[in-house]
């Protein structure tokens, strides 16, 4: 049995509700279907967890004689199984097979022993064991001697690595005039949102959720690259 990359919480279009357990192959396979209908979207969440939400909306009369459309919706949130949270290492051997994808889209071989090889580098078979297992992988079925390529769980993984948030508190102090003197005093600590890519917020603030608000934003914005066709 495949290892599990997602975990889906569907509504289907009658309203009722289930659980899913996604390979990564599965996983892909509904985010592609819905990339390729324009009455379907993707959108990335901005937390870490990677998390996507999928819909489809189709619409059709309420009766043979009505004359306004009815819509129904089909929802699938789709949650990482394991922690979004891959190693330098992991990052690594993640981007070596997505750049080698880019002219080779069968993606790279898997080799007897289990490593996932380009032409001059590969992947070792531990290392690919692990990435296979976070379902970050895709593998095509074709065994010791099929193919892997990089999935979107290992996509929004390599995303995640890419765009750490960083909180940052900035001292400040004003001039206070005195009965006696002035002096300089302490004022409340502004907040800044950076991200490891180099971005930094738009502006300080007083209150830290807003600035971690818009390093969300970014996020969302970076993930949400992942799904535009």
């Amino acid at each position: 049995m495949p290892p599990v990359a997602f975990t889906a919480r569907i509504t289907e279009f009658d309203g009722t509700r289930r659980t899913a357990a996604l390979s990564a192959a599965e996983a892909d396979a509904v985010i592609d279907s819905a990339l390729l209908f324009d009455e379907a979207a993707v959108t990335a969440g901005g937390e870490r967890h990677g998390t996507l939400t999928i819909t489809h909306s189709i619409s059709h009369p309420p009766s043979a004689c009505g004359t306004l459309p009815a819509s129904r919706r089909w929802t699938a949130v789709l949650e990482a199984a394991h922690p979004v949270r891959p190693t330098l290492r992991q990052y690594e051997d993640l981007a070596l097979l997505a750049a080698w994808e880019e002219e080779h889209p069968e993606g790279a071989m898997l080799t007897p022993a289990g490593a996932a090889a380009t032409r001059f580098e590969h992947v070792p078979p531990a290392s690919a064991r692990h990435l296979l297992a976070a379902g970050w992988l895709t593998p095509d079925g074709g065994g010791a001697h099929g193919h892997v390529t990089v999935s979107y769980a290992g996509r929004i993984a390599m995303t995640l690595y890419q765009h750490r948030l960083r909180t940052g508190v900035v001292g400040a102090e004003a001039w206070a005039s005195g009965a006696i003197s002035g002096g300089w005093v302490a004022c409340p600590p502004l907040y800044v949102e950076g991200c490891t890519c180099g971005w930094r917020g738009p502006a300080p603030s007083g209150d830290a959720a807003i600035v971690r608000g818009h390093g969300r934003d970014h996020r969302q914005g970076e993930l949400q690259r992942l799904f535009v066709v």
